[in-house]
C-alpha cells in the first residue's frame, strides 16, 4: 500500500454553532486515518492552508463573465479557491485597460480602477438605468487574462473576426432570441493562443447595433 504524498486542504474555521469537520493529514505510515474535529461558535477569522500551488498547465479554456468589477484577489478567491496570484490585468484587452513597462521591459496590465475616472464610470454605472453602459468583467480561464469593459448589455457570446497587431479582435455579442440574432456590444483585442481554443461555426446571424426595446 503507497503512502500519502500530500496533504489535503485542512481549515480550522468558526461558525455560529458546533460543527464537525474531518481533515486528512498526510503521514509516513502505509495507512492513515480521518481526524474530527469539533469546532465551537467564537467570531475569529478562517484560516486556510493551501497545499495545490505554482503554476497552471494544461487548463480548460472558459470564459466566465460578470457584471461590474472585483479585484483580481476577489476574482481567483471564487474561481481557484484561494489567492495565488495567478490572474493577471489584460494590458491593452479594452479601452478601459491600462499598462506599464516593468523592469524588465515587458508590458504588464495594470487594474483599471487606478486612474480616476474609469473608478467614477464604475459608480455611475452601478446606479445606470436601462440603455445606459455598464462595466463587465471577462475572465479567460486559459490565457488568466481579466478584461474589464463597458457595454449596454451583457454579451453571452464572443466571435473571433480578425487579427490586428497581433492580437485578435474579438466581437462580443448579446443574444436576442426573438430574432435569433447575435448583436455587436463591443469589441476586445484578445492573445492569438486563445484562437486554438475557438471551434468554428457554419453559420449565424449578426447584427451590428441593436434596437432598444420599449419597456412599459
Amino acid at each position: 500500500m503507497g503512502h500519502v504524498l500530500a496533504t489535503l486542504a485542512c481549515c480550522t474555521c468558526t461558525l455560529d454553532s458546533s460543527y464537525s469537520c474531518t481533515c486528512f493529514l498526510s503521514s509516513d505510515a502505509p495507512e492513515y486515518r480521518p481526524h474530527t474535529l469539533e469546532l465551537r461558535s467564537s467570531r475569529e477569522n478562517c484560516d486556510t492552508r493551501v497545499v495545490y500551488t505554482g503554476k497552471l498547465w494544461g487548463t480548460q479554456a472558459w470564459f466566465q463573465g460578470f457584471e461590474g468589477y472585483m479585484d483580481l484577489a476577489t476574482i481567483e478567491s471564487h474561481i481557484f479557491g484561494a489567492y495565488m496570484g495567478r490572474l493577471k490585468w489584460s494590458p491593452a484587452g479594452s479601452p478601459l485597460c491600462r499598462h506599464e513597462t516593468n523592469e524588465f521591459g515587458e508590458c504588464v496590465g495594470l487594474d483599471p480602477t487606478t486612474r480616476s475616472d474609469v473608478r467614477d464610470m464604475v459608480e455611475r454605472a452601478k446606479l445606470g438605468g436601462f440603455g445606459e453602459l455598464k462595466i463587465f468583467t471577462l475572465v479567460d480561464t486559459y490565457m488568466l487574462t481579466v478584461t474589464m469593459f463597458a457595454a449596454v448589455r451583457p454579451p453571452v457570446a464572443v466571435l473571433l473576426c480578425g487579427h490586428e497587431g497581433g492580437m485578435q479582435r474579438a466581437v462580443m455579442c448579446s443574444y436576442d432570441w426573438a430574432s435569433q440574432t447575435l448583436y455587436r456590444e463591443t469589441v476586445l483585442r484578445m492573445e492569438t493562443p486563445v484562437l486554438e481554443k475557438m471551434f468554428r461555426v457554419n453559420r449565424f446571424r449578426f447584427g451590428l447595433q441593436r434596437p432598444l426595446s420599449e419597456v412599459q
